[in-house]
Formats: structure tokens, sequence, C-alpha cells
């Protein structure tokens, strides 16, 4: 879990998040990620009232826009509270709470975008155009919410204006300062403490590593729906597994194979086992229906005929197969490994 931010479930359908730190993990791994935020609150669920708990210095732009859009959008009632110091992109942020709230001795102050530029004339020209587009986007956030023309809020900005929570207040920033700390505090530890599920959404793996009696004990409803995903996952599985036995069974190689309909049928419902195993028991173990062929005998100058009952799988009994058993010299004996492959190739080819 990030040191910087973390989520707490406080109450039925109740969370908080504390942002605590710079926003944005670009240039800091300790940084507020955007994307773990936007990801732990849809794992959390249904949440019905949201407390953003604030205390940061500000930091990237792009990181501190998608976390305000993030809870912007989501449904559950949202209370701000800043703790220390609001500032930079940080204050955007907290423009997302229908709820801002400021407590004694803390700071808001908002600023105009920074950037470093490298280049020439036009790289620092297109460098200057962003920062004025950004200006404007930080702009029309703070419009919809303070009590302020654009005008005013570009005149503080560019003077880099730090606002007390009297001052802040008046200009719309917040909608209410509470001078009561130790109260509210105890309120917020005594409603975390009491709510009898409280817990992190994600916990270092480190710290402990449940087992599966734990898990159902503590997490009944997420044992649940772990169960519920790997029964739908097991049969999904299984039933594949049955298409793949069936398609093999009609294959015109395998039909030549007088018990290979057992050995399937076998592989199914007694003695589960997949395609591969079952390919490979059918090479080792089947036994092919007789192939009829006709042969010239020896010495006979009318070129007489026989016929002979060969088993495709017997090549200890073909002549000219003889090369695969190292009945031949020079040649190397067949491993079962290379049967199987030559198998799944004429299956493959069928």
């Amino acid at each position: 879990m990030n040191p910087v931010f973390n989520l707490y479930k406080t109450g039925n359908k109740k969370a908080t998040i504390l942002l605590y730190g710079v926003i944005g993990d670009t240039f800091s791994e300790e940084g507020v990620s955007e994307k773990e935020l936007a990801e732990e609150l849809l794992e959390h669920g249904e949440i019905d009232e949201l407390t953003i708990r604030i205390n940061s210095p500000g930091g990237l732009v792009t990181a501190g826009i998608a976390i305000y859009n993030t809870l912007k959008n989501h449904k559950a009632k949202k209370i701000v509270e800043i703790d220390g110091m609001c500032a930079s992109i940080a204050t955007v942020i907290a423009m997302c709470g229908e709820r801002r709230i400021m407590h004694s001795g803390t700071r808001f102050m908002i600023h105009n975008p920074l950037t470093m530029a490298f280049g020439g004339k036009k790289e620092l020209e297109r460098s200057i155009e962003r920062l004025n587009q950004i200006k404007e986007d930080v702009v029309e956030i703070y419009s919809l919410t303070a009590k302020l023309d654009k005008s005013k809020i570009e005149k503080m900005m560019d003077e880099e204006t730090y606002l007390s929570p009297e001052e802040a207040l008046e200009n719309g920033f917040i909608t209410e300062i509470n001078k009561d700390v130790d109260k509210n505090i105890t309120n917020y530890l005594k409603e975390y403490m009491q709510y009898t599920n409280v817990h992190k959404i994600k916990e270092k793996v480190e710290d402990k590593i449940m087992t599966k009696e734990e898990l159902k004990t503590k997490f009944p409803n997420v044992y649940n729906e772990i169960v519920e995903e790997g029964k739908k996952q097991g049969e999904t599985q299984e039933r594949e597994r049955i298409k793949k036995l069936d398609e093999f069974s009609n294959n015109a190689i395998v039909a030549n194979v007088e018990n290979a309909g057992e050995i399937i049928q076998n592989a199914k419902y007694v003695n589960v086992k997949n395609l591969e195993e079952v390919s490979t028991e059918i090479l080792l173990n089947g036994k092919m229906k007789p192939i009829v062929q006709e042969t010239s005998l020896k010495g006979k100058e009318n070129g007489e005929q026989q016929k002979e009952e060969i088993n495709p799988l017997d090549f200890s009994s073909r002549v000219e197969d003889a090369f695969n058993l190292g009945t031949i010299e020079g040649s190397t004996q067949m491993s079962e490994e290379d049967k199987r492959k030559m198998f799944l190739k004429a299956f493959e080819e069928a």
C-alpha cells in the first residue's frame, strides 16, 4: 500500500481516503497514484458517503485532474476535510466535495501552473501555450465551486495566494470551518474503531497471508465471491475439455482405434484426463483396426499376391518402418515422445 494514500472502510457503505503527500507517482514512488486510487474505489464496491482527508503540497497536474474527475464522478456524497496544507493541484481535488471543511491552523494555496522547459523559441512558446491551457482548465474547475468570477481567480493565482480558513470560506473555496479539531478527530477515530468490519481494502502481502479458514471467517462475502468465481471458471474449463475430447473422438485416425471410445469415455468421467494425455494413452495402448495390404511373394515369377493384416502402430512388423525401431544400421530408436508427436501431427493433418 502506498504510504501516502490509503482507503479505509469506516462504516456501512462509508469510506475515507487519506491523501497525505505529493500528488502523482511519476517523479516519486511515494506519490499518490491516480491509477491506484481509481482501482481501489472500484474494488471497494458500493459507497454512499466518501470522506477525502487532504494534507498535500500539490504535485503533478495531470494526476490531480484525474483524481478530481474520479472522485467528482463517483456517486457517493463527498466530504473533503483539509487537515493541514492544501496547495497547488491538491486544491483542485478539494473541489470534488459537496462539503469542504478546513480545520483550524490549515492553509489553502493557489498559484499558476509550473513547468520545466528546454529548447529553442518554438519549444518554449509551446510550453507557455500549454501552461495557459492548464491554467484555463484549473480556473474553470474553481469557478464551478468558488464564489468568484474567473478574472479574480486568475489574479489570485498570479499572486500565489495563501488563504486562511476564514478567507477560503469567504471566497467560496470551502463550505465550512471546524475549529473544534480535537472533537472532530475523536469522533472520526471512534467511528473508525467501532465499525466491526473495519479494514484496508488492500493489505501488504508481507504483513500477513490469510489462510482459507481465516478468510472465510473474517470476510465471508469475499470468500463466497471467490468460491463462486472458481466454480464458474471450473465449469468453463470442464466444458472446453469435454468439447476437445468429443472433437478428437470424431477424427478419422482415432476412429480406426478399436478401443478409442472406451479410453476417451474413461478420460471424460472416471480417470479425468485432458486431450494431450488421452492422445498419448491411445498411442501407447490403442488397438488399431488391422489394415489389409497385398504384397508380392518373393520368388514367384507371375507376381502372385498375398494378403497381410498390418497393425499401423506396430512398426516392428513392417520392414519399411524398421528405421524407426533401430533395426537398420545407422538408424535410431524412436522414443515414445516422438511417437506421440507423430500421432498428433497425423491427427492435425487428418
